[in-house]
Formats: structure tokens, sequence, C-alpha cells
């Protein structure tokens, strides 16, 4: 009996995802004893007496730990094209394999809690974790005024903007969002690094608080989380005396 052939199909897998899969039939049909595979794509059967009947065969195929943040992958191995010396014999059928990754990531943020008028406030948004090619992710970045107002501060999204040009494989939607996109398998994010400077106002005033934030972490690449904020207070460089 012959069924021609064994066979797996990327679905959206690639031959680094797992082991050999024509290592891991050969090692089956050795370990069977009577079933016999040519090294390509065809396992044969040939009965040793009358009423000998063939025993499962069992192909153990590993998926390989690659370090890779990504979405769950799938292959497909199936059977076809059954050919016989002994009679009426047919075969077919498919399995689909769904290789689900154990690899996460997560974003944080760092930053100065305080900073003096007329100096910048400095700002790290990291991305733990290597990615496959093409998996990207995001993450909400935001401020939030404390007691503070705008005129405390320098545009925070032109400061964001400007830190996700340097990195530059990091994207910025102008509004909220960063996203990081591998360029290779392995690819990681170099951390963000943003300045934002406190606007030196010449006013007699308390101390003022704002808070950079992240939240809704979303990915196309497996298990990526985080969250996280910083609140910086600004302190006044101005000052007033009483006099008699």
């Amino acid at each position: 009996v012959l069924f021609r052939s064994i066979s797996l199909t990327d679905v959206d897998t690639n031959s680094a995802d797992y082991a050999s899969f024509i290592a891991a039939v050969q090692a089956a049909a050795d370990a069977n004893g009577a079933v016999s595979f040519d090294g390509v794509d065809t396992l044969t059967f040939t009965a040793a007496a009358d009423g000998a009947s063939m025993t499962d065969l069992s192909i153990s195929l590993g998926a390989t730990a690659d370090g890779l943040v990504e979405a769950d992958e799938g292959y497909t191995i199936a059977l076809s094209g059954a050919t016989s010396s002994s009679g009426d014999v047919t075969g077919s059928g498919a399995v689909t394999t769904t290789i689900s990754s154990a690899d996460a990531a997560t974003w944080s943020l760092s930053g100065d809690v305080g900073v003096a008028e007329g100096s910048a406030a400095s700002y790290t948004v990291s991305l733990s974790g290597t990615f496959g090619a093409g998996e990207s992710t995001s993450v909400n970045i935001s401020l939030t005024d404390v007691d503070t107002n705008s005129s405390d501060y320098a545009s925070f999204i032109a400061a964001v903007q400007a830190a996700a040009d340097a990195n530059g494989a990091v994207s910025f939607d102008g509004v909220d969002t960063l996203t990081f996109t591998a360029a290779a398998d392995g690819a990681s994010m170099t951390p963000l690094a943003i300045s934002l400077g406190a606007i030196s106002d010449s006013l007699v005033e308390a101390d003022e608080d704002y808070t950079i934030a992240l939240s809704g972490a979303t990915s196309s690449s497996g298990d990526v989380t985080g969250s996280g904020a910083v609140t910086t207070t600004i302190s006044s460089a101005d000052a007033a005396t009483w006099s008699l």
C-alpha cells in the first residue's frame, strides 16, 4: 500500500518554526518497522504475512521555541494519492496545526518626576521582547494636566513626534498612538527618548504637576501588554519679595 504523498504545507509558518518534517517521518517509519519512507513524500506498508495489518505510524514534530513575539501560526499535514498492489485501497486527510507563541512583550514608561522651569524633562518609552518580521504593536501615550495647563510646557505632540522621528523604527500618528513594526525576524525596539521642555513663564506660582501615561497596548504579534504613568512636578523658578 502506498500513500503518495504525505506532505507539510505552510499556512503562515516557515521551516524555522518546526523541526525537520522529513526527519520526523523517517524516525516514525524506522520505529514502526513495517513501514518504509522514501525520504521525500511516500510511505509504504508491505504485509509480511496473510492477515497482517499496519500498526499506526506515530509522527512527532517539534515546534521551535524561537524567542520571537509573534501571532499564532499554522501548518497543514496531509495524505493524498493512495495506490496499492493489493486491492481497493483509498486514503486522504489533512490536519492543520496551530503553533501558539510562548513569548511576550511589555511596553513601559520611565522618566523625570521633577523639572525646573526653563529645563526639559526626559521620558523613556521601552518595549521588551524580540519580534518576527512585519509584526507590529501599538500603545497610546497621553499627557494629562493635574494643575498645569498647556502654557506650562512645550508641545507634547511635537515632542513625541520628534522622538519617533529620531528613533526610526517607531511611528506616531500625531494624536496619541505609537507603533513599532519589526523590520526583520529578531528585531527589537530601541527605547524612545522624549524630551519635554518646561516653560519659564516668569510667574510666581506654586509647583505644578502633569502626568504622562501609556495605555491600551495592542498587537498583531501575540502577547503584548503595557501601561504605566509618570507624574512630573514643574518647580517654579520665580520668587517675590515684600519690602518696606
